[in-house]
C-alpha cells in the first residue's frame, strides 16, 4: 500500500546495483505538487475575502430583528 513519506525519499546510489529506488517518491511528489497548488489558490481568496470586509456589518444583518425593529403597530403596513 503507498505510503506519503515525511520527507523526500534519498535517490539510490547509481553505482550500488542492489539499491532500489523508493516506490513511494512519486506520492510525495504529487502530495508536493498538490500542497504548492492549494497555497496559491489561498492568496486570491485572502484578497477577495479582504475586499469583502466593508460589508461584514450587511453580512451579520438579522433581516427578522430589523423588521421588527422597525415595525410600527400604530401605524401597521397594508398586506
Amino acid at each position: 500500500m503507498p505510503v506519503r513519506p515525511q520527507e523526500m525519499p534519498e535517490k539510490p546510489d547509481p553505482n550500488d546495483k542492489k539499491q532500489l529506488p523508493d516506490e513511494n517518491t512519486w506520492i510525495y511528489e504529487a502530495y508536493t505538487k498538490l500542497r504548492s497548488a492549494i497555497l496559491e489558490t489561498i492568496e486570491p481568496l485572502d484578497q477577495y475575502l479582504a475586499t469583502l470586509n466593508k460589508y461584514k456589518t450587511e453580512f451579520k444583518l438579522d433581516p427578522a430583528k430589523t423588521i421588527a425593529q422597525m415595525d410600527d403597530d400604530e401605524n401597521p403596513t397594508d398586506p
